[in-house]
């Protein structure tokens, strides 16, 4: 049992008896680069969408920019292995989500070979006017958190002081 958990979004549908502690978040305003669907061709002629292993958020964000913002009804594929190292060979009509250090690699390669990179986070704010939240701090009932939330918030406002030197 865990008292306190950075945890997907897309898993507070699972358990909304969880709480979400105010103040932090994985999230952005905007293109972030790491959360992204690659395809070919305009996603309009997408017809099936394979989801990332790895994250339940950025597949859920997909499915409802595809089907809500773009009106497309595309079939969901199996997921690349976990192990991939390389993008999927283009096919038409197949796009596939890629996060983390695969969307930041794949990519430019990508977009290099003539396909189209559509950023989940620019996407989301575009439509929406609204941040993507990709994580947050998820409480269980009654748990006590005692120190835990101001620790957080410490440690939060020190690395933002950081940021230089967390991205080199």
């Amino acid at each position: 049992r865990v008292d306190l958990a950075m945890a997907p979004v897309a898993a507070l549908f699972a358990h909304p008896e969880w709480a979400v502690l105010p103040g932090s978040m994985i999230g952005a305003r905007g293109a972030v680069a790491s959360v992204l669907v690659l395809g070919t061709g305009d996603p309009s002629t997408w017809r099936r969408v394979h989801p990332d292993a790895h994250s339940l958020t950025s597949n859920a964000l997909a499915r409802i920019v595809l089907e809500r913002r773009e009106r497309l009804r595309p079939a969901w594929g199996s997921p690349l292995a976990l192990a991939r190292r390389s993008p999927p060979e283009p096919r038409a009509g197949e796009a596939w989500v890629v996060i983390g250090t695969r969307a930041l690699r794949w990519s430019p390669r990508w977009q290099a070979a003539g396909g189209c990179v559509l950023d989940l986070g620019q996407a989301w704010t575009q439509w929406t006017g609204l941040p993507a939240v990709f994580a947050l701090w998820a409480v269980r009932p009654g748990a006590r958190l005692a120190q835990w939330p101001a620790r957080l918030e410490a440690l939060k406002r020190r690395n933002l002081r950081r940021l230089g030197r967390i991205a080199a």
